[in-house]
């Protein structure tokens, strides 16, 4: 599993805070972020070679300590203007090199002293076209969300409620993960330093971003403590969390029509009364366009509803349903699309 995204943090005492900011001003393209929710200093000096530095301040209990982070895209650190390409971890000590000498440049402290805060891991899933794409995306936005986990919306004021945005499909765990699938080719519009748009054509990407603590939770895991160490094995680790969170809200199952559905359950080994609360539940799934909003109506208790999901994965069906118009009669599920693409790059 590739990644395209990662995050490094130094701490600093108050002289070092200090004179780095002095040096990330000094350095040019250096402001104040009023948007962060705690004093930043941001520097995009390094921004060209796929390189954001910037300083928190942190306050608690009366004690002041403060962060540096760098926010790293290996692939524009190896290629200034690929916006498309993965990067692939054997490349990994050429990557920490230059990263080192970008860094040398403006007196920065080595990345290879900082410690891992967030890694994205991703895969670009090569599909037919923007109409594929767009169904598959509308598909994953019909899902549920387990418990601690949520979507997320904006709010569109023609409609006068909270949507999904139109290419892409986001689920969060607070502090945790945030599992996105979204149309690289309609994110790149917006990017006028991307020279190569009409490559993302194709392209569906998933990606799952880890926090600190799910970072933390990987090297206690796997024992990757250093930085160069954690990038090489994140093919490994990779593999591990698409494994984990790629499907957490459509089920390990794949996508069908309904009428394939009901024909899928009455042929499994489920008890009777277990078939016919799958059919309500994919009864109610196609008609609301939402399992969240079936299993809503349903008012099933937690264990009950649990209990339905499973057997659904079980006979490797989805309990999200194809719309009847749809020209498409199949879709294999997130996780098998993922590790399947999962070498493109």
């Amino acid at each position: 599993m590739n990644y395209h995204t990662f995050e490094l943090a130094y701490s600093l005492t108050p002289f070092e805070n200090k004179s780095y900011t002095d040096l990330l001003y000094k350095s040019g393209k250096t402001y104040i972020d009023k948007y962060e929710y705690v004093p930043t200093v941001v520097c995009e000096t390094l921004k060209k070679h796929g390189i954001i530095i910037k300083i928190q301040q942190f306050t608690k209990n009366e004690y002041t300590h403060y962060v540096m982070y760098y926010r790293i895209n290996p692939r524009r650190v190896m290629e200034k203007n690929n916006y498309i390409g993965l990067f692939n971890a054997k490349d990994t000590d050429r990557m920490m090199d230059k990263v080192n000498k970008h860094l040398k440049s403006i007196n920065m402290p080595s990345a290879d002293n900082c410690k891992i805060h967030r890694i994205d891991f991703c895969t670009n899933i090569v599909m037919s076209g923007q109409d594929e794409i767009f169904e598959y995306i509308k598909l994953l936005q019909r899902g549920f969300y387990p418990k601690k986990y949520e979507s997320e919306l904006f709010y569109d004021m023609t409609a006068k409620r909270s949507k999904f945005p139109k290419n892409s499909c986001n689920i969060i765990k607070k502090k945790l993960v945030k599992i996105t699938y979204y149309n690289k080719y309609d994110q790149l519009q917006e990017n006028k330093y991307c020279q190569n748009t009409e490559e993302a054509i194709n392209i569906l990407r998933a990606e799952i971003q880890c926090e600190k603590r799910k970072v933390r939770h990987l090297i206690d895991k796997f024992g990757y403590t250093k930085v160069r160490t954690f990038l090489k094995h994140s093919d490994e680790m990779g593999n591990y969390v698409f494994n984990h969170y790629a499907n957490k809200f459509c089920g390990s199952g794949d996508f069908y029509k309904i009428d394939e559905i009901y024909r899928k359950i009455d042929k499994s080994k489920v008890k009777t009364k277990s078939k016919e609360m799958m059919k309500e539940l994919i009864w109610l799934s196609a008609k609301h366009s939402s399992v969240q909003k079936a299993i809503h109506k349903l008012r099933w208790n937690y264990k009950t509803t649990s209990n339905i999901l499973k057997k659904f994965d079980n006979i490797g069906v989805s309990p999200i349903v194809i719309p009847i118009r749809s020209e498409y009669d199949f879709f294999p599920n997130p996780l098998t699309l993922a590790l399947k693409s999962c070498n493109y790059s």
